[in-house]
């Protein structure tokens, strides 16, 4: 598989934790790759890949985790969300302040993902209530 400026993304990646993209975000890294797993998979060499699924045509809602030596699902609670301004930006926010607080990876990006859910249940306009 070709990576564009695979060099310079190597090491990017390799000062990272974690990178969060959709399906069409994913695609836009690879010169010759289109398929969105495989590409998740070989950048989780060098860092955690949460592969939302916000645009995964086969299974909406569903993302999907590379760590470099695992590989989880996380499904929906709810697929009848709203779309939201911001809502990549929440989720990647959430996610951080779920490690802050000592969470692993994992349960960090579950948490995330209760939480953006019910962001995106909040009401049906482009902008979202935050509830804690």
């Amino acid at each position: 598989m070709e990576i564009k400026n695979y060099e310079s993304l190597k090491l990017i990646l390799s000062e990272i934790d974690l990178i969060t993209p959709n399906y069409n975000e994913i695609i836009k890294l690879s010169q010759e790759e289109t398929d969105p797993e495989s590409i998740a998979e070989m950048l989780s060499k060098y860092c955690g890949v949460l592969l939302k699924g916000g645009h995964n045509p086969n299974e909406l809602g569903v993302d999907y985790l590379y760590t470099k030596d695992r590989f989880y699902i996380l499904e929906p609670r709810h697929t009848d969300v709203n779309e939201k301004h911001g809502s990549g930006c929440v989720l990647s926010s959430a996610i951080t302040a779920n490690l802050a607080k000592g969470e692993t990876e994992l349960n960090a990006c579950k948490n995330a993902k209760i939480y953006i859910e019910n962001y995106l249940l909040s009401n049906h306009t482009k902008l979202g209530y935050h509830n804690v």
